[in-house]
Order: structure tokens, then C-alpha cells, then sequence
């Protein structure tokens, strides 16, 4: 039934009613099959990248939002500690430019020190402070003074760097000492006194002073401390001379020169404080969990040569982000998991595009078989009106009719073509394949030329898991010049036992009685 050299047959057609195409398997060329996977790449990557470049471009305005707040705190502290110290420094003006304090001087410097301490103990009965402990100083060119606390000093004040500076005509706000008035750490602010000389001209004729208690400011200065923040004041020379964190840089403040400390970071800072510059900054403390990490905010005080910082704990900076991170991660969840389904997705085309491009290579194979056989392949559904749902091509070759003609809205089946005298065979098929799996006809048709040939009906049968009949898959071979040469060899084989039976008899008749010799053949 099939051809010894099985190779295709190129003048016959593909089959028809077969599911697919007759066509090689996918021949798109694999750097077109990857463009989809390059380009999901390409498209999630920019929007994973594109997520966070807003979120940090988003990030970094709260952050300076929340800076400017934290500057804004800052300069509100700072107002009311420069509010303390402007109102030091007027008081330490007014008394400057009195009519008294004028004679003072005069007195003073023909050596009667009364008139000094008089004013100096005026002012401090006058003046607006809150702290007990504010001492009013006058102090002639050589340093020797008179102050409201101990009358005529014998601390002399030239070495002082309040009294250095107003000599030179400079009004000067001093950090916290003890250098020149007795008792707790003070604060000192200076400013020169002034008089006409004989040619008319102002001349520095001594410094007036004020020292008040650094308890004083520290009050106002407290606003600063919290659970999770404080603050710290540095001079020009970067020393700490205020914080309300012992632990800052030690509690020694001849030691707490925070320009050169070994943290960097707040080096920087500190560096940035004696330049007199405002700003906002990161720190993270040398050797401290990054959950320690601070943000620093520092600006000038005004009048003074002081800087002021107010540190604050990141977390609380760090709070206003918490929904733009939330926000941010619930994206790069959703980019997440929109480009595990499209991985998913192209896996399952690919996956698809391999399994038709197998199933095209499979049906060309079975093209190629079914082309080299000398029968007409077919599938039908069982039962009665069964549609038949695949005829080879061969099929015109066998009957004269095109596979066309049966497949679909066909004008004819199958059964139309059958020698009416074999229908009754051919209506045994199915029960054949329902009890043994198979069928073996051998029945006649017409063709479409009118001429009447044997074919061999054999196949298989399709059932479901219930073992119930569904189609019939089957080839239809001529078997016409078999069933000729059958005749003929049995028509033979008649005329052989004819001849036979008459030499039989002719020899009995003979053994019984003289009988002519047998006829030959043709006689």
C-alpha cells in the first residue's frame, strides 16, 4: 500500500480538511522572535527607572521641605536667644553715652573710683534682665575697673578679649568665663566710651561692660533640648560654648573644637557654622547604628560672631516620607508583578509559537506520508449523518470526484458513491469498529466516470474514556486489479477441476470397456 521509497510526490497536493497549514514551522528569524522580550525589557526597565527618578526627585523636595520647617524652627529659637543679647548690648550702649557715666570716667581717671561703682550699681538696679546675677563694669585704658559687684577691682581687664575688642572700637559679645568677674560662667558684653578731646575729636577713653549669667540664656537656649533634638552654639574659632547635649564632643570645653573633629561630617558642619553660613545637613554620628543618624540645622547669631545648630533625630525628618515611600514601593510592586505576567505571557506565546511550529512540522511530515500512499486517507464522525472531517487529495485520483466535493457543505458523501448491491456491508463498519477497535471492508463504488471499482475500507476507531464511539479514522485503497486477478484465478482454477473431473471419468470408462481417446482441449 505505500510506496517502498516514501518520498513525496510533488505533483500531488497537500491534504484537505486537515487543521493547520501545510507550511514549515515559524521561520521568523530568532532576533525578531526576542524583539518582544527586548522590548518588555526595555519598556519595564524605563518605568522601573523612570519610578525612581520621580521618587527621588520627589524625595529630595520633601527632604528640602522639610529642611526649610527644621531652619524655620531654628530661626525661631535663634530670634529669642538674639532678642537676649540685643537687649544686653542697648543696655550696655545707653549707659555708654550718659551724662554720669561721662563724669565717672573723669573721676576715674584722676583716681576716684566712687562715681564708677555709683553708676555701675545704678545701671544694675535699672536693668530689664531677669538674672540675679548681671554685673555693670567701667574700665580705663589700662584695664583696671570698677564693677556693681565688688566696687574697685583689683582684676585688671586688658588681657580680656571683651575688653581688646571695645578698646579697639568694637561693640563685642564674649562667650561664657570667669576670667574677670567672680562666680559662675558669664557672658560678657562690651563696648568703648567715648569723649570729646580738647581738639574735639572722640576719643576711646574706656569700655563699659555688662556680664550676665549664662544660666540666663541657657533658659531661653532650653527651648532647643527635647527627647530627639538639641542644639549647641561654636565661636569663630569652631570651640563649643553652648550645647544642650553634654555628649556632643565631651563636657570639656577647652576640648570641644568641633572643626577638627574626627567625625567628618560634623567637622564639616562646623567648619560651615565659622564661616557664618545657613544651611541644612546629614550627619551620620562616626561609629553610631545608622538608625542614630541626625540632620543638622545651623545659621549665624546676629551680633555676635556665634553660630547655632539644632540637631534633630532623621527619623523625624524621614516621617514625611513615609507615604511617598509607601506610594513608591506599592508601584514597583505593581511594575513587579505586571512584568512577572507579561513574562508569563510571552513564555506561554513562545511556548505556543514552538507547539505550532512542532505541529506544522508533524502534519508536513504526515503530508509527506500521506502523499506516498496509494489510498485516500480520511476521518469521519460516527454515527449516521457523520461529517467527515479530513479527506486526502488522493481521493480524486481514486474516484474522479475532488476532496472538495465531500468535505464541508458537500454535494455528496461517501455513500452515494457505493454499489448499492454492498450498502449492507459497508452499514456493518461501525458496529465492526465499536466491538473490535478496527474495520476491514472490501466493497464497491462508482466513480465519477461511471466505472466500478473495488476499494479496501480499513482503519481504526477513535473512543472516549467511556469507551464510546466518537470517529472513525480510516484509508480507502483500489483494490480493483486484485479483485480482477482473483476472478481470473478462480475462473482457472473452475476450468482446471472441470478437466480434471472429465479425465476422471473418461479413465473409468476405459478400465470398463475400449473407449476413443480422451478430446483434447479446444475439441
Amino acid at each position: 500500500m505505500v510506496r517502498a521509497a516514501l518520498q513525496p510526490v510533488p505533483s500531488r497536493r497537500g491534504a484537505t480538511g486537515l487543521e493547520g497549514t501545510s507550511n514549515r514551522g515559524d521561520t521568523t528569524p530568532p532576533w525578531q522572535q526576542a524583539w518582544p522580550w527586548l522590548g518588555s525589557l526595555v519598556f519595564f526597565g524605563l518605568l522601573v527607572v523612570g519610578t525612581l527618578v520621580v521618587y527621588g526627585q520627589l524625595r529630595e523636595l520633601t527632604l528640602a521641605n522639610e529642611g526649610e520647617k527644621l531652619s524655620r524652627r531654628l530661626g525661631v529659637g535663634t530670634d529669642i536667644l538674639e532678642e537676649e543679647l540685643r537687649e544686653r548690648r542697648i543696655e550696655v550702649l545707653k549707659l555708654a553715652v550718659t551724662r554720669r557715666l561721662e563724669d565717672a570716667v573723669r573721676a576715674a581717671q584722676k583716681g576716684n573710683w566712687q562715681p564708677a561703682v555709683t553708676a555701675t550699681e545704678r545701671a544694675r538696679y535699672q536693668t530689664t534682665s531677669n538674672d540675679d546675677f548681671i554685673v555693670f563694669a567701667l574700665a580705663l585704658p589700662n584695664g583696671t575697673q570698677a564693677n556693681s559687684m565688688e566696687g574697685k577691682s583689683t582684676r585688671n581687664l586688658a588681657r580680656h578679649p571683651a575688653f581688646q575688642a571695645a578698646i579697639k572700637g568694637q561693640t563685642y559679645v564674649h562667650p561664657p568665663d570667669e576670667s574677670w568677674v567672680p562666680g559662675e560662667m558669664r557672658l560678657t558684653v562690651s563696648t568703648p566710651l567715648s569723649l570729646e578731646n580738647r581738639e574735639g575729636k572722640a576719643e576711646i577713653v574706656g569700655v563699659v561692660a555688662a556680664a550676665f549669667s549664662e544660666t540666663a540664656f541657657l533658659s531661653k537656649f532650653a527651648d532647643f533640648q527635647g527627647e530627639k533634638q538639641y542644639g549647641f552654639i561654636l565661636d569663630r574659632q569652631g570651640r563649643r560654648i553652648f550645647s544642650a547635649n553634654s555628649n556632643l564632643e565631651g563636657t570639656n570645653r577647652a576640648s570641644a573644637v568641633l572643626t577638627e573633629s574626627p567625625d567628618r561630617q560634623l567637622a564639616a558642619i562646623a567648619q560651615a557654622m565659622t564661616r557664618q553660613e545657613t544651611g541644612v545637613k546629614f550627619w551620620q554620628p562616626l561609629n553610631q547604628p545608622r538608625r542614630e543618624a541626625k540632620y543638622v540645622a545651623y545659621q549665624p547669631i546676629q551680633g555676635t560672631d556665634w553660630a547655632i545648630a539644632l540637631v534633630v533625630d532623621a527619623g523625624q525628618i524621614n516621617m514625611a516620607l513615609n507615604g511617598l515611600n509607601t506610594l513608591t514601593g506599592f508601584t514597583l510592586l505593581l511594575l513587579t508583578i505586571a512584568g512577572y505576567l507579561r513574562w508569563r505571557q510571552l513564555a506561554a506565546v513562545t511556548q505556543q509559537s514552538q507547539t505550532l511550529s512542532l505541529l506544522a512540522d508533524r502534519e508536513q511530515q504526515l503530508q509527506a506520508t500521506i502523499a506516498n500512499v496509494d489510498g485516500a486517507v480520511y476521518r469521519i464522525q460516527a454515527g449516521e449523518q457523520g461529517k467527515l472531517e479530513y479527506l486526502s487529495d488522493f481521493v480524486e485520483t481514486l474516484l474522479g470526484y475532488p476532496a472538495q466535493d465531500f468535505l464541508g457543505d458537500s454535494v455528496r458523501s461517501l455513500a452515494e458513491i457505493i454499489l448499492p448491491e454492498d450498502e449492507p456491508i459497508v452499514a456493518e463498519k461501525e458496529a465492526m469498529a465499536q466491538q473490535q477497535g478496527f474495520f476491514d471492508l472490501d466493497y464497491r463504488v462508482v466513480t465519477a466516470l461511471g466505472q466500478i471499482k473495488w476499494v479496501n475500507d480499513r482503519g481504526r476507531a477513535q473512543k472516549n474514556e467511556n469507551g464510546e464511539l466518537l470517529s472513525l479514522h480510516g484509508v480507502l485503497v483500489d483494490i480493483t486489479a486484485r479483485k480482477n486477478a482473483l476472478r481470473s484465478l478462480q475462473k482457472s482454477l473452475a476450468e482446471s477441476q472441470r478437466l480434471n473431473q472429465t479425465m476422471q471419468r473418461w479413465l473409468a470408462q476405459r478400465q470398463q470397456g475400449d473407449l476413443p481417446p480422451p478430446p483434447l482441449p479446444g475439441q
